[in-house]
């Protein structure tokens, strides 16, 4: 009678957990892990990045990414003044209000 029961416990707790975990393996992987789908603005305020890069002309373009160039000037963050850092040596401080 024992063995029985213990046996009946031991099948149920087991498909108990399988089901459980499962369960808790789709909601991470539909909640948590999933990659967000890019608005079309933010895909918009891509492809703008995108033509500036390409008018930079074809010798930025194929520049070592390290170096004394230093980081490209499309690089910079576009609000405001860019950080001094961000910028090519020799440079302003980036494109004015008509320029953008």
């Amino acid at each position: 009678g024992c063995g029985w029961l213990y046996l009946l416990m031991t099948v149920w707790l087991s498909m108990y957990a399988s089901i459980s975990s499962h369960s808790l393996g789709v909601r991470l992987r539909t909640r948590y892990v999933r990659l967000p789908i890019p608005s079309m603005e933010q895909l918009y305020g891509i492809s703008s990045k995108l033509q500036e890069f390409e008018k930079q002309g074809l010798q930025k373009m194929f520049r070592l990414p390290f170096g004394p160039q230093g980081t490209p000037q499309w690089d910079a963050p576009r609000a405001g003044v860019a950080a001094p850092s961000m910028l090519p040596p020799g440079s302003s401080d980036g494109p004015t209000a008509q320029e953008r």
